[in-house]
C-alpha cells in the first residue's frame, strides 16, 4: 500500500527543523544577492576577505593602497576585498505524470515535495531568498525568490496543491522558467528525468548560461530501478496511457542495464555541460539523502 501523501503540517516536524539549523547550503559559484550573508559575491566591497589586487585609478580611495606593494615595485596597487552576499534559491520540481509513481510506498512526487520542503526551510534559517517553479508540459506555477515565514507557507501550498499530470517539455518548460531567473543564484532541479538525457541536458543548460550554479537531483524509485516483480505483469505508461504485458524475469536483467545506462548518460550530459548530479533513492529516509549530500 503506497505512503499517504504529505500534508502541510508534516512537511517539516520539529525535530527535523531543529536538526537542519546544523546544515548549510551555498552556492560553488558566485551569486547576485541583495542584502549580506555567506556566499560569494559578483561584486567587489570592503569586507575581511581579501579577493585580489588591481591597479590604482585617480579616485579610489587611498586607504585601501598596498604600500607593501609600492615600496617594492613604486607602482600604486589597491587591495579588493570580497563581498559576501545572501542567495537566491531557484527551486524547480518536476510535476509530470510519471513523478506519481509509488509501487508499493511512496511516490516519487510525495518524497520531490518533502525534499523540496526541507530546502525551503534550510534556506529560511539561512535568511536566503528562496522561490519555486512546477514544471510540466509548460511551467505550471511560479513564485519568485523572497525571504520570510509567510512567503515559506506560500511555496508550502503550491508544492500541495499541484498533483502530478501529464508530460514533462524538458526544452519548453525550462525556457520558461530560465526566463523568470533575473539573478546569479543556485538552481536545484527535481526529477526523476525520464526522457532523452540530451533534451534533459540541453533543457538544463540555460541556468548555466544565466551563470547560475545548477544541480540536477535523479529522484530514482527502487522498484523502477529493480523491476523487482517475479509474475507477469502489466505495466502502464503513467503519462501517455500506453501498456505492455510481460514477464519480468525475462527481461529484468537487459532493463536494469537499460536502466544504469540511462544514469550514466545523464550524469556525462550534466558534467558536460557544467551541472552537479546527484541521484536520490526515493524512500522514507528522505532527511538523511539530503543530509549526506
Amino acid at each position: 500500500m503506497a505512503d499517504a501523501p504529505a500534508q502541510f503540517t508534516d512537511l517539516v516536524s520539529g525535530d527535523l527543523a531543529s536538526r537542519l539549523k546544523q546544515l548549510l547550503l551555498f552556492s560553488r559559484h558566485r551569486v547576485e544577492g541583495r542584502y549580506l550573508g555567506e556566499n560569494r559575491s559578483v561584486r567587489k566591497g570592503f569586507s575581511t576577505d581579501f579577493m585580489q589586487h588591481r591597479q590604482y585609478f585617480p579616485g579610489d580611495n587611498i586607504k585601501y593602497l598596498d604600500w607593501r606593494i609600492y615600496g617594492r615595485t613604486d607602482r600604486y596597487f589597491v587591495r579588493e576585498y570580497e563581498q559576501p552576499t545572501n542567495l537566491d534559491l531557484y527551486l524547480v520540481v518536476d510535476c509530470s505524470a510519471s513523478m506519481s509513481f509509488a509501487g508499493d510506498g511512496q511516490s516519487k512526487h510525495d518524497f520531490a515535495v518533502r525534499v523540496a520542503a526541507i530546502f525551503i526551510y534550510l534556506m529560511m534559517l539561512q535568511q536566503d531568498h528562496y522561490g519555486l517553479s512546477l514544471v510540466g508540459a509548460t511551467l505550471r506555477a511560479h513564485a519568485d525568490p523572497a525571504a520570510g515565514r509567510r512567503h515559506l507557507q506560500r511555496l508550502y501550498e503550491m508544492l500541495l496543491s499541484s498533483p502530478p499530470a501529464g508530460v514533462c517539455d524538458w526544452e519548453g518548460a525550462m525556457r520558461q522558467t530560465q526566463a523568470r531567473v533575473t539573478r546569479r543564484g543556485l538552481v536545484l532541479v527535481l526529477s526523476d528525468f525520464l526522457g532523452d538525457p540530451e533534451a534533459i541536458g540541453r533543457g538544463l543548460a540555460g541556468f548555466r548560461s544565466r551563470r547560475c550554479d545548477a544541480i540536477a537531483f535523479h529522484l530514482i524509485h527502487p522498484e523502477e530501478a529493480d523491476l523487482s516483480r517475479d509474475t507477469m505483469t502489466r505495466y502502464v505508461d503513467l503519462e501517455d496511457g500506453s501498456s505492455e504485458t510481460v514477464d519480468p524475469l525475462l527481461i529484468r536483467e537487459a532493463y536494469q542495464e537499460q536502466f544504469r545506462r540511462h544514469g550514466v548518460a545523464l550524469r556525462q550530459e550534466c558534467s558536460r555541460r557544467g551541472i552537479e548530479y546527484c541521484p536520490l533513492t526515493v524512500g522514507p529516509d528522505y532527511e538523511t539523502a539530503i543530509g549526506d549530500y
